[in-house]
């Protein structure tokens, strides 16, 4: 799948890549995220329409900034697991960007609420492209993921990807426990807690594209797109997977700066300063006599 002018990303706490049917021309790179209902889903024409409530500013949900006519948004979407595991009434968290057609977006990714608001803290579940999740995955699981292109399948500036590499990572406050590992198209991994929680992140990678930067090619068209279903599953059963090569966890931890302490004159270095200026006045009064 290459899109063009514009980038696709879909949310949900299992992660599956699968690249689909053509999207509609896109007319611009600019994306918006909404948070909402699911009111209605065609599998048949790959569409999903979600009532905005909200929209996300950059740092908060705001009160919704999508005009009355705009509200209840018809987008396509090109994820085949979401059709089957989406419905109506679910709260979900998605960014689209606008097409061609005034009248339906492109869904770039959805991500389904962990809880029954549309913008609670954490999802369950996500499909589609993972870099465009506003909100961690409950138990506080992200994720974040590198492309690599296979640079004998090109079009333009966009390839389709050998592999990715993913980086999970899961903790509270200053401390951060982070896996980083490959993974190749059709793989499910799955992520377990370090901190003994008992639930774990499914990450099932079904295909994607990668930039041809590393294969010495210049161009301006297109963007790459990936396809991931994530998902949070009880620990322990999750048995259709690949099994992840060992990896060392890497606890980092941020440090607080302790501000050095600023050190005044006291009473005696302020005296002794002033005895000084005195001598130096009465040395000069001499020279002038």
């Amino acid at each position: 799948m290459k899109i063009k002018n514009g980038v696709v990303p879909v949310v949900f706490v299992v992660i599956l890549i699968s690249l689909g049917m053509a999207a509609p021309v896109l007319a611009s790179d600019e994306t918006v995220t909404v948070a909402g209902v699911i009111s209605k889903i065609t599998p048949s024409d790959n569409t999903i329409v979600i009532q905005a409530k909200k929209a996300w500013n950059g740092e908060s949900w705001t009160g919704a900034s999508v005009t009355i006519k705009e509200e209840s948004l018809k987008g396509t979407f090109n994820d085949s697991a979401a059709f089957s595991e989406l419905s109506v009434s679910d709260p979900v968290q998605a960014t689209y960007i606008k097409t061609s057609d005034p009248n339906t977006v492109n869904w770039l990714c959805i991500g389904k609420t962990q809880t029954s608001y549309p913008t609670g803290k954490y999802l369950s579940d996500a499909f589609g492209d993972p870099k465009y999740i506003i909100s961690p995955f409950f138990n506080n699981f992200k994720l974040t993921y590198a492309t690599y292109p296979n640079c004998s399948d090109c079009s333009g500036s966009v390839c389709s990807a050998s592999y990715a590499n993913l980086r999970v990572s899961q903790g509270w406050e200053s401390k951060n426990y982070a896996y980083e590992y490959t993974i190749k198209k059709g793989e499910r991994h799955v992520f377990t807690s370090p901190e003994g929680c008992e639930s774990e992140l499914s990450v099932t990678f079904a295909g994607g594209e990668a930039t041809s930067d590393k294969c010495y090619i210049t161009s301006e068209e297109g963007k790459p797109v990936s396809d991931f279903k994530i998902s949070v599953v009880q620990k322990g059963t999750v048995s259709d997977m690949t099994p992840a090569p060992v990896v060392t966890m890497t606890q980092t931890e941020t440090q607080t700066a302790t501000p050095e302490e600023t050190q005044s004159p006291g009473f005696f270095a302020l005296t002794a300063l002033f005895g000084i200026a005195i001598v130096a006045a009465c040395i000069l009064s001499g020279k002038k006599d």
